[in-house]
């Protein structure tokens, strides 16, 4: 079973992994964003190849 916590967190890395995803569109020239959370690489987001 999933703690409320648990799902909280992940709903709010969704949205950083959805936000990363919508910079790359609005920056072209941007080949990958990086997520840090409190100061730590969390993960990077590459540019999708078409």
């Amino acid at each position: 079973m999933t703690r409320p916590l648990d799902a909280g967190v992940r709903g709010a890395f969704d949205d950083a992994v959805r936000e990363a995803e919508a910079m790359l569109e609005r920056y072209p020239v941007c080949e990958a964003v990086e997520i840090f959370v409190d100061g730590r690489f969390v993960r990077d987001v590459p540019r999708r190849l078409n």
